[in-house]
């Protein structure tokens, strides 16, 4: 979870998909790290040069944790909180591999509503 915080870029990318994963294939037992996590994602996605090409992979990777984190019955986001935020970090730029889960998930919200 540190490592998200990394000053290198693609520690960052790495470290923020990492968390994705847990997200999708950990389990409740990962709970508090998925906790834990969501504030440095979005410290990650709110930086000022969050989107300079340098970046943007890992901010990509860092919005499409969030939203994994967001999805899963334990991460204890709520569509209060985590919509907002998402919005204001579309579009995805970079990753288009993370941009697909992230608006598969928007396409599956405008189908429930």
């Amino acid at each position: 979870v540190t490592l998200v915080s990394s000053p290198e870029s693609s520690v960052r990318q790495a470290a923020c998909y990492s968390i994705g994963m847990m997200a999708l294939h950990g389990g409740p037992a990962y709970a508090h790290y998925l906790h834990q996590a969501a504030p440095a994602l979005v410290a990650v996605a709110n930086a000022p040069d969050a989107n300079v090409p340098s970046n943007v992979h890992a901010t990509d990777n860092a919005v499409s944790a969030f939203v994994k984190i967001f999805r899963c019955p334990h991460g204890g986001i709520t569509e209060e909180v985590g919509l907002p935020l998402l919005a204001r970090w579309l579009p995805m730029r970079a990753d288009r591999i993370e941009a697909q889960y992230v608006y598969t998930y928007l396409c599956d919200l405008i189908d429930r509503s």
